[in-house]
């Protein structure tokens, strides 16, 4: 996937998958981030850009990891 830069125009990461509602985001760090495909901007080259931080991402990781159903 084309690579993905943040607010600051810093790459956070690459294209992971896409779907009608949302883009998932491979963060540089490895973890797996699904965002609104609304709040991601395409940019030349097929990567995109984001109006979130490092850290607002980070948020997002850490909301997103504690919302998942824990195996049993």
């Amino acid at each position: 996937g084309g690579t993905v830069k943040g607010a600051g125009g810093t790459s956070i990461g690459t294209l992971d998958a896409l779907s009608a509602d949302s883009v998932t985001i491979k963060l540089t760090d490895g973890k797996l981030i699904a965002i609104p495909r609304t709040s991601i901007a395409a940019e030349a080259g097929g990567g995109g850009k984001i109006a979130l931080t490092a850290a607002q991402l980070d948020e997002l990781v850490k909301a997103q990891l504690q919302a998942e159903p824990k195996a049993q």
